[in-house]
């Protein structure tokens, strides 16, 4: 097996190898809606790991990876780690390949398909409307996509061959969404982590038990893998893995503090923000506030019904209130996805 060091891949745009017969596809700056995808080729056979918020930017993914790889002329099957409409909306391009989803992953998908497809901006909040153009959401041509459903569903974990290996899809929500599963390719050292992980990013929290994430990162960090594909951001390492869980336990019990203390969610965000310490370098801080509100809802033993609209108008509120002072996040902002 071929050791590649994974800080030794450029995050720039396109197909990357990241062992004998692991690929990452990366988009930088891989911030709102620039997901990250995978490609797995055995013997002539091969495995999909999502698909991205458009299909002209799938298409183009495709026909590169047809071009590098011969086994990706046939994608044989179609692994989407969650049924978020960045990872999802190319599915409609694979409707002969084998389709694979967790049921949690499934049914997210098939309501945010409907949900979240086309937003109607004419009635929409004014301050939803800004975090989209200032997100680049514009930048994306989606009247050409449709819903395809997958074509089998598992729940825990399942084996996938391609080839003469064997891929293991581990499920591990609700934790970003209502199903997340990472795909493990152990012949490689290669695990394609999904939106579990946004390296150098703030993670983006939308379920409790918190437990579900700190389990995530205690399996990944006991498996003997040396390469992390996140659903954001650069290919990394263990390192990039612990750090996840260190800023989950830290902001666990940051936002604890202050919901003893009676602090409102944005106030408590705010103040966190302002004591990140050793965490502040992290880009799309704006996110902070639905991550503190996910967390007073499980301290609140209460579920968490905030719509994508109404989150997004308080993750613009919250943007403005940081603006100049986080990573990413000018005073005069071009879009660039975070």
């Amino acid at each position: 097996m071929t050791r590649i060091d994974p800080l030794s891949v450029p995050f720039e745009h396109g197909l990357h190898r990241v062992a004998d017969h692991c690929h990452a596809w990366l988009q930088p700056p891989g911030g709102f809606c620039l997901s990250n995808a995978g490609l797995i080729t055995v013997e002539g056979e091969s495995m999909l790991i999502d698909t991205l918020i458009d299909t002209t930017r799938t298409q183009k993914m495709l026909d590169c990876m047809a071009a590098c790889e011969p086994a990706a002329h046939t994608i044989n099957v179609v692994v989407n780690t969650h049924g978020d409409i960045d990872h999802t909306s190319g599915n409609c391009l694979l409707i002969n390949s084998r389709r694979i989803m967790s049921t949690g992953a499934a049914r997210h998908y098939a309501a945010s398909f409907q949900q979240n497809g086309d937003f109607d901006f004419a009635n929409s909040p004014e301050e939803f409307n800004r975090l989209m153009t200032e997100l680049g959401f514009d930048k994306f041509d989606r009247s050409s996509v449709s819903y395809l459903a997958p074509t089998e569903t598992f729940e825990g974990s399942l084996d996938v061959r391609i080839g003469d290996k064997a891929v293991r899809l581990v499920e591990f929500g609700p934790a970003h969404t209502p199903g997340d599963t990472v795909i493990h390719a152990a012949f490689d050292g290669v695990v394609y982590a999904g939106d579990l992980m946004f390296c150098k990013c703030h993670p983006v929290m939308g379920h409790w038990p918190i437990n579900n994430w700190l389990r995530a990162f205690d399996s990944m960090l006991g498996w003997d893998v040396e390469t992390f594909v996140p659903g954001h951001g650069p290919v990394c390492g263990s390192e990039e893995v612990q750090r996840h869980k260190d800023y989950i336990l830290f902001l666990q019990d940051e936002a604890r503090r202050r919901y003893d203390r009676g602090m409102s969610v944005s106030d408590a965000s705010y103040d966190i923000f302002l004591n990140l310490g050793r965490f502040d370098y992290l880009l799309r801080a704006d996110t902070l506030r639905k991550n503190v509100n996910i967390l007073y809802h499980q301290f609140a033993g209460t579920a968490a019904k905030e719509s994508f609209i109404d989150h997004s108008v308080e993750r613009m509120r919250f943007r403005d209130r940081i603006r100049g002072r986080a990573p990413g996040i000018h005073v005069d902002h071009i879009p660039d996805g975070n």
